[in-house]
């Protein structure tokens, strides 16, 4: 009958082991889950300018899904200079908004096609874009 008692005992004392390390198991993998879940938020984050990452990849992905084509994009300390397939050049500046200038960029370069006009310089550094 001792025996039997414990018995028991030891079956409860391993049930409970048992479901503590299930437990804790769990805890360090919703541990792990959350860590990978904030790393990924940060690298999809879209509130990242696309001028400063590197290479300015993202840039050009968003001049691609607006039909620009280019054939080279180079870094400057403010600025990006973009060498598009038709000849031109263009100048983003660091310090504003660049899906806003790549939205201008778009129209000035649509209009200017249909007057049958010729960019060789555009340049979005200042307040208003300059056109040569």
């Amino acid at each position: 009958m001792l025996q039997q008692k414990t018995n028991r005992k030891q079956k409860k004392f391993f049930q409970k082991i048992k479901i503590l390390s299930l437990l804790f198991s769990l805890l360090i993998l919703l541990g792990i889950l959350d860590l990978v879940y904030i790393s990924l938020k940060k690298q999809k984050s879209p509130y990242i300018n696309p001028l400063q990452t590197v290479g300015g990849s993202e840039l050009a992905q968003d001049l691609e899904k607006r039909g620009v084509e280019f054939e080279d994009i180079e870094e400057g300390s403010n600025f990006y200079v973009l060498k598009l397939n038709s000849g031109e050049t263009v100048i983003l500046s660091k310090n504003k908004d660049v899906l806003e200038q790549l939205s201008s960029l778009q129209l000035i370069l649509s209009r200017f096609k249909i007057e049958g006009k010729v960019i060789k310089n555009l340049d979005f550094r200042f307040s208003q874009p300059v056109v040569k």
